[in-house]
């Protein structure tokens, strides 16, 4: 059993930490807890135009159809960034409704739209 990423996996997680490295700073992430500000619409807006918010989707619905392991690298990663926005809330808990089979193929051309 393999349990490490495949090259493609580690690079859609390698990715998803540089990307909220620069965006969701642990400074940013703490002015908004503090302030109770609204999520950032900048971040989320380019977390879309990176295809993340279709990763467990059904291409036929305009998505991914990413792996489960890929889209569990991002969220982790999201997880790891105390990521404000609610994609985690917004695309995780639904993905199940929306595949009838399971992924079969790369997600890389929809992660990086």
């Amino acid at each position: 059993m393999e349990l490490d990423f495949d090259q493609e996996q580690q690079q859609i997680k390698d990715a998803a930490r540089r990307f909220l490295e620069r965006q969701c700073t642990p400074a940013l992430v703490r002015r908004m807890r503090e302030e109770g500000s609204p999520f950032p619409d900048d971040i989320w807006k380019q977390m879309a135009e990176l295809g993340w918010l279709g990763l467990p989707f059904d291409e036929r619905h305009g998505g991914s159809q990413c792996d489960w392991v890929s889209l569990a690298a991002v969220v982790e990663e999201l997880g790891r960034a105390c990521d404000p926005t609610p994609s985690s809330k917004a695309s995780s808990p639904a993905a199940g409704f929306s595949r009838t089979r399971p992924a079969r193929h790369s997600c890389s051309a929809g992660c990086h739209r």
